[in-house]
């Protein structure tokens, strides 16, 4: 889809803060956050919190109805999947349910996706039916 017209980065806001309201601290109690110096979080709870706070604000932006961009919520899927690989057997356990919950927050968005764009199609479909009804025919006021 195309970007959203005026809508803002949803990790403008609220620096700091993950989707669960955390500032600064993961859930593992390791301490203060030290995000990667692109601004990504190093802890993987915290990185699953950035994802789903990303797609909550997809889903609103959504609703709204204007256009949602996913590029940044695919680049943070993918980074967080790398940073998977570089954890020690096991240490990801503990994040297992968190991961399962962002499997459902996507697919939760995308059948709204869809249909959205069911929707549109429809819409779409109805428009262009009357564009060749009136090529066809003429315009009903006789022009």
């Amino acid at each position: 889809m195309t970007p959203n017209q005026g809508s803002r980065h949803p990790m403008d806001s609220g620096a700091g803060q993950s989707a669960s309201g955390h500032h600064g601290t993961s859930d593992h109690g390791t301490g203060p956050q030290q995000p990667d110096t692109d601004g990504y979080p190093r802890d993987p709870a915290a990185a699953l919190d950035a994802i789903a706070a990303e797609i909550a604000a997809a889903r609103a932006i959504l609703a709204r109805g204007d256009a949602v961009d996913l590029a940044s919520v695919e680049a943070r899927v993918n980074r967080f999947c790398q940073s998977l690989n570089a954890l020690p057997p096991g240490s990801g356990d503990g994040i297992r349910p968190r991961m399962l919950g962002l499997i459902d927050a996507l697919t939760v968005l995308e059948r709204e996706m869809r249909a959205v764009f069911a929707e549109t199609r429809k819409e779409m479909d109805g428009f262009t039916a009357r564009q060749r009804a009136t090529a066809a025919y003429g315009r009903p006021d006789g022009r």
